[in-house]
């Protein structure tokens, strides 16, 4: 499962969804969801979890794990399931 990740902090109503990944699954933080990118890899780091380059630099956050739009394509081609997390 693909989960893109749009809320600009960690809350409560998105944690029951999170703490039912798995470790195969992956999260994409995007838009005001890079400030969350840390948060989230602190809290679930059991997972693959990457911020999209080009809102990490809109915003000026520097993250380990930038991935581009060509790479969130790839992704999208090989989960079937997607689920968006928004404010």
């Amino acid at each position: 499962m693909l989960v893109r990740y749009a809320s600009f902090h960690l809350d409560s109503s998105a944690e029951a969804l999170l703490n039912s990944l798995t470790a195969t699954d992956m999260v994409v933080c995007c838009g005001d969801g890079v400030y969350a990118f840390n948060a989230l890899r602190s809290a679930y780091p059991e997972l693959s979890i990457f911020a999209m380059e080009n809102d990490c630099a809109e915003r000026g956050v520097a993250v380990e794990a930038p991935v581009s739009s060509g790479k969130l394509c790839q992704l999208h081609q090989q989960h079937q399931q997607w689920i968006n997390i928004l404010p």
